[in-house]
Protein backbone atom coordinates (compact mmCIF):
# COMPACT_ATOMS: atom_id res chain seq x y z
CA UNK A 1 0.00 0.00 0.00
CA UNK A 2 1.23 3.53 -0.59
CA UNK A 3 0.84 6.49 1.70
CA UNK A 4 -1.63 8.04 -0.10
CA UNK A 5 -4.14 5.04 1.31
CA UNK A 6 -3.11 6.38 5.05
CA UNK A 7 -4.40 9.96 4.16
CA UNK A 8 -6.04 12.16 6.81
CA UNK A 9 -9.59 12.48 6.72
CA UNK A 10 -9.78 15.56 8.91
CA UNK A 11 -7.71 19.02 9.00
CA UNK A 12 -7.46 20.61 12.28
CA UNK A 13 -9.25 23.46 11.17
CA UNK A 14 -12.14 21.67 10.16
CA UNK A 15 -12.39 19.91 13.54
CA UNK A 16 -11.92 23.02 15.80
CA UNK A 17 -15.40 24.48 13.79
CA UNK A 18 -16.58 21.37 14.41
CA UNK A 19 -16.26 20.99 18.07
CA UNK A 20 -17.50 24.62 18.35
CA UNK A 21 -20.47 23.58 16.11
CA UNK A 22 -21.13 20.75 18.64
CA UNK A 23 -19.95 22.07 22.09
CA UNK A 24 -20.74 25.94 21.58
CA UNK A 25 -19.08 27.97 24.03
CA UNK A 26 -18.04 25.74 26.97
CA UNK A 27 -15.62 26.34 29.28
CA UNK A 28 -14.06 23.51 28.93
CA UNK A 29 -13.42 23.58 25.22
CA UNK A 30 -12.33 27.05 24.70
CA UNK A 31 -9.04 25.93 27.76
CA UNK A 32 -9.17 22.42 25.48
CA UNK A 33 -8.30 24.82 22.54
CA UNK A 34 -5.41 27.27 23.95
CA UNK A 35 -3.85 23.93 26.13
CA UNK A 36 -0.41 23.49 25.29
CA UNK A 37 0.30 20.39 27.35
CA UNK A 38 -3.22 18.34 26.91
CA UNK A 39 -5.20 20.85 24.56
CA UNK A 40 -6.16 20.18 21.16
CA UNK A 41 -3.06 20.66 20.06
CA UNK A 42 -1.28 17.63 22.23
CA UNK A 43 -4.23 15.59 20.50
CA UNK A 44 -3.35 16.47 16.88
CA UNK A 45 0.21 15.57 17.49
CA UNK A 46 -1.05 11.79 18.33
CA UNK A 47 -3.31 12.10 15.47
CA UNK A 48 -0.05 12.73 13.68
CA UNK A 49 1.75 9.78 14.94
CA UNK A 50 -1.08 7.59 14.62
CA UNK A 51 -1.42 8.24 10.93
CA UNK A 52 2.72 7.78 10.89
CA UNK A 53 2.37 4.38 12.65
CA UNK A 54 -0.58 3.38 10.01
CA UNK A 55 2.45 3.26 7.37
CA UNK A 56 4.66 0.65 9.44
CA UNK A 57 2.33 -1.55 10.65
CA UNK A 58 2.89 -5.16 9.70
CA UNK A 59 0.82 -7.28 7.74
CA UNK A 60 -1.47 -8.56 10.20
CA UNK A 61 -1.69 -5.36 12.48
CA UNK A 62 -3.39 -3.94 8.91
CA UNK A 63 -5.55 -6.94 8.23
CA UNK A 64 -7.48 -6.57 11.32
CA UNK A 65 -7.49 -2.91 11.39
CA UNK A 66 -9.00 -3.37 8.28
CA UNK A 67 -11.59 -5.63 9.80
CA UNK A 68 -12.69 -3.47 12.30
CA UNK A 69 -13.56 -0.44 10.15
CA UNK A 70 -16.03 -3.00 7.47
CA UNK A 71 -18.05 -2.80 11.10
CA UNK A 72 -17.88 0.68 10.28
CA UNK A 73 -18.33 0.88 7.18
CA UNK A 74 -17.67 -2.32 4.24
CA UNK A 75 -17.24 0.34 1.62
CA UNK A 76 -14.74 1.98 2.59
CA UNK A 77 -12.94 0.29 5.59
CA UNK A 78 -9.68 1.62 6.08
CA UNK A 79 -10.77 5.22 5.48
CA UNK A 80 -13.47 4.28 8.07
CA UNK A 81 -10.68 3.26 10.40
CA UNK A 82 -9.02 6.03 10.28
CA UNK A 83 -11.64 8.50 10.90
CA UNK A 84 -11.84 6.21 14.08
CA UNK A 85 -8.56 6.71 14.98
CA UNK A 86 -8.51 10.44 14.26
CA UNK A 87 -11.67 10.96 16.27
CA UNK A 88 -9.95 9.07 19.57
CA UNK A 89 -6.99 10.58 19.20
CA UNK A 90 -7.73 14.28 19.31
CA UNK A 91 -10.67 13.98 22.55
CA UNK A 92 -8.06 11.80 23.96
CA UNK A 93 -7.67 14.04 27.08
CA UNK A 94 -10.37 16.66 26.62
CA UNK A 95 -11.67 15.39 29.71
CA UNK A 96 -8.02 16.77 31.59
CA UNK A 97 -10.35 19.82 31.70
CA UNK A 98 -13.12 19.44 33.64
CA UNK A 99 -16.47 22.05 33.04
CA UNK A 100 -15.20 24.77 34.41
CA UNK A 101 -11.85 24.79 32.32
CA UNK A 102 -9.63 24.04 34.62
CA UNK A 103 -6.93 21.15 35.74
CA UNK A 104 -7.36 19.65 39.04
CA UNK A 105 -4.97 16.94 39.89
CA UNK A 106 -7.55 14.62 42.07
CA UNK A 107 -9.50 14.61 39.06
CA UNK A 108 -7.26 13.53 36.57
CA UNK A 109 -7.30 9.98 37.62
CA UNK A 110 -10.69 9.48 35.78
CA UNK A 111 -9.94 12.01 32.72
CA UNK A 112 -10.43 9.40 30.34
CA UNK A 113 -14.07 8.84 31.26
CA UNK A 114 -14.79 12.51 31.02
CA UNK A 115 -13.27 12.42 27.64
CA UNK A 116 -14.98 9.48 26.80
CA UNK A 117 -18.35 10.88 27.51
CA UNK A 118 -17.87 14.11 25.38
CA UNK A 119 -16.01 11.84 22.20
CA UNK A 120 -19.85 10.15 22.42
CA UNK A 121 -21.63 13.61 22.17
CA UNK A 122 -19.06 14.50 19.62
CA UNK A 123 -19.57 11.28 17.89
CA UNK A 124 -23.78 11.39 18.23
CA UNK A 125 -23.86 14.69 17.00
CA UNK A 126 -22.26 14.20 14.00
CA UNK A 127 -23.70 10.85 12.92
CA UNK A 128 -20.47 8.69 13.70
CA UNK A 129 -22.67 5.81 15.68
CA UNK A 130 -21.27 2.78 13.87
CA UNK A 131 -17.68 4.35 15.02
CA UNK A 132 -19.01 4.63 18.80
CA UNK A 133 -17.65 1.68 20.03
CA UNK A 134 -13.65 1.77 18.42
CA UNK A 135 -13.81 5.21 19.53
CA UNK A 136 -14.52 5.05 22.73
CA UNK A 137 -12.70 1.95 23.61
CA UNK A 138 -10.18 3.73 22.30
CA UNK A 139 -10.09 7.07 24.89
CA UNK A 140 -10.81 4.97 27.61
CA UNK A 141 -7.75 2.62 27.11
CA UNK A 142 -5.50 5.15 25.93
CA UNK A 143 -3.43 5.85 29.05
CA UNK A 144 -2.80 2.42 30.18
CA UNK A 145 0.95 2.17 31.31
CA UNK A 146 0.73 -1.24 33.04
CA UNK A 147 -1.18 -3.29 35.46
CA UNK A 148 1.14 -2.28 38.00
CA UNK A 149 1.10 1.66 37.38
CA UNK A 150 -2.42 1.76 36.22
CA UNK A 151 -4.09 -0.72 37.83
CA UNK A 152 -7.53 1.18 37.39
CA UNK A 153 -7.23 0.99 33.34
CA UNK A 154 -7.24 -2.03 31.12
CA UNK A 155 -5.37 -2.29 27.35
CA UNK A 156 -7.39 -2.00 24.55
CA UNK A 157 -8.20 -5.13 22.31
CA UNK A 158 -8.83 -3.22 19.21
CA UNK A 159 -6.02 -2.04 16.61
CA UNK A 160 -7.75 1.19 16.22
CA UNK A 161 -7.23 1.61 20.24
CA UNK A 162 -3.78 0.28 19.89
CA UNK A 163 -2.76 2.67 17.12
CA UNK A 164 -4.00 5.52 19.55
CA UNK A 165 -2.90 4.49 22.88
CA UNK A 166 0.66 3.95 21.21
CA UNK A 167 0.93 7.38 19.38
CA UNK A 168 0.20 8.56 22.57
CA UNK A 169 2.43 6.58 24.68
CA UNK A 170 5.26 7.01 22.80
CA UNK A 171 5.19 10.63 23.60
CA UNK A 172 6.13 9.45 27.16
CA UNK A 173 9.61 8.31 25.71
CA UNK A 174 10.21 11.02 23.25
CA UNK A 175 12.92 13.72 24.98
CA UNK A 176 10.93 16.49 24.22
CA UNK A 177 8.44 14.95 26.61
CA UNK A 178 10.56 16.46 29.67
CA UNK A 179 9.74 19.68 29.72
CA UNK A 180 6.41 18.83 28.57
CA UNK A 181 6.17 16.95 31.87
CA UNK A 182 7.78 19.46 34.05
CA UNK A 183 5.50 22.75 32.24
CA UNK A 184 2.84 20.51 33.44
CA UNK A 185 3.67 19.21 36.78
CA UNK A 186 4.54 23.30 37.16
CA UNK A 187 0.90 24.26 36.25
CA UNK A 188 -0.19 21.40 39.43
CA UNK A 189 2.44 22.83 41.67
CA UNK A 190 4.40 19.54 42.15
CA UNK A 191 8.23 20.10 42.77
CA UNK A 192 10.55 19.18 40.55
CA UNK A 193 12.44 16.54 43.21
CA UNK A 194 11.18 16.49 47.01
CA UNK A 195 14.23 14.23 48.25
CA UNK A 196 11.83 13.21 51.56
CA UNK A 197 10.26 10.36 49.44
CA UNK A 198 12.14 7.09 49.25
CA UNK A 199 13.08 4.75 46.34
CA UNK A 200 10.39 2.03 47.07
CA UNK A 201 7.63 5.04 47.29
CA UNK A 202 8.95 6.15 44.16
CA UNK A 203 8.72 2.60 42.75
CA UNK A 204 5.39 2.08 43.53
CA UNK A 205 4.02 5.36 42.46
CA UNK A 206 0.54 5.27 40.56
CA UNK A 207 -0.04 7.15 38.01
CA UNK A 208 -2.99 9.39 38.58
CA UNK A 209 -3.24 8.16 42.06
CA UNK A 210 -0.05 9.90 43.85
CA UNK A 211 1.63 13.49 43.50
CA UNK A 212 5.02 12.68 44.43
CA UNK A 213 7.56 15.04 42.44
CA UNK A 214 8.17 15.86 38.56
CA UNK A 215 11.45 13.41 38.44
CA UNK A 216 9.55 10.23 39.69
CA UNK A 217 7.02 10.74 36.90
CA UNK A 218 9.93 11.07 34.55
CA UNK A 219 11.61 7.78 35.87
CA UNK A 220 8.78 5.78 35.46
CA UNK A 221 8.59 7.40 31.41
CA UNK A 222 12.68 6.08 31.27
CA UNK A 223 11.94 2.89 32.43
CA UNK A 224 8.51 2.11 31.76
CA UNK A 225 7.05 -0.60 30.46
CA UNK A 226 7.49 -1.34 26.73
CA UNK A 227 5.69 -4.47 26.16
CA UNK A 228 2.82 -5.34 24.20
CA UNK A 229 0.04 -3.94 26.26
CA UNK A 230 1.14 -0.65 26.46
CA UNK A 231 2.26 -0.72 22.68
CA UNK A 232 0.54 -3.02 20.32
CA UNK A 233 1.49 -1.90 17.54
CA UNK A 234 5.28 -3.66 17.02
CA UNK A 235 6.72 -0.32 14.92
CA UNK A 236 5.67 1.48 17.85
CA UNK A 237 7.49 -0.61 20.29
CA UNK A 238 10.79 -0.68 18.27
CA UNK A 239 10.77 3.58 18.35
CA UNK A 240 10.49 3.70 21.80
CA UNK A 241 14.00 1.59 22.11
CA UNK A 242 15.65 4.39 20.07
CA UNK A 243 14.39 7.23 22.60
CA UNK A 244 15.85 5.92 25.86
CA UNK A 245 19.18 7.57 25.36
CA UNK A 246 17.93 10.98 24.37
CA UNK A 247 15.40 10.94 27.13
CA UNK A 248 18.10 9.86 29.80
CA UNK A 249 20.21 13.10 28.59
CA UNK A 250 17.04 15.51 28.70
CA UNK A 251 16.30 14.52 32.43
CA UNK A 252 20.00 15.08 33.12
CA UNK A 253 19.89 18.39 31.67
CA UNK A 254 16.80 19.35 33.84
CA UNK A 255 18.21 18.26 36.86
CA UNK A 256 21.34 20.05 36.45
CA UNK A 257 19.44 23.29 35.95
CA UNK A 258 17.71 22.87 39.29
CA UNK A 259 21.03 21.85 40.63
CA UNK A 260 20.08 18.43 41.82
CA UNK A 261 22.20 16.59 39.33
CA UNK A 262 24.15 13.99 41.48
CA UNK A 263 20.97 13.10 43.12
CA UNK A 264 19.36 12.28 39.91
CA UNK A 265 22.13 10.57 38.74
CA UNK A 266 22.05 8.11 41.45
CA UNK A 267 18.18 7.79 41.40
CA UNK A 268 18.59 7.07 37.57
CA UNK A 269 20.85 4.28 38.77
CA UNK A 270 18.69 2.24 41.41
CA UNK A 271 15.36 2.56 39.35
CA UNK A 272 17.47 0.84 36.58
CA UNK A 273 18.50 -1.88 39.05
CA UNK A 274 14.75 -1.92 40.00
CA UNK A 275 12.94 -1.50 37.09
CA UNK A 276 11.32 -4.70 36.29
CA UNK A 277 9.57 -3.92 39.90
CA UNK A 278 7.67 -1.09 37.38
CA UNK A 279 5.91 -3.23 35.35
Amino acid sequence: MSKKDFKANFHILTIRTMLKKCFGEALWLKVFLADPHHGILHGNRVRKGCLKLLQKMAVAELSKLKKEGQKIDAKNPLASAIAAVEIAALFHDCGRFNDAGEVKFEEQGKHHELSAARTKVFCQYFGFLKALPFVEEAVLCHDFNSQKTTPHLKPPKSMIGKLVQASDQIGWFHPGSVQRTLAYNINLKIPFFDPTFDLVTRLNWKIHVQSLDAITVLMHQLFGSCKADRFGIKAAREKVETYKEQLEKKILQAAHKQGVKKEIQKLIEDFRRQQKKLW
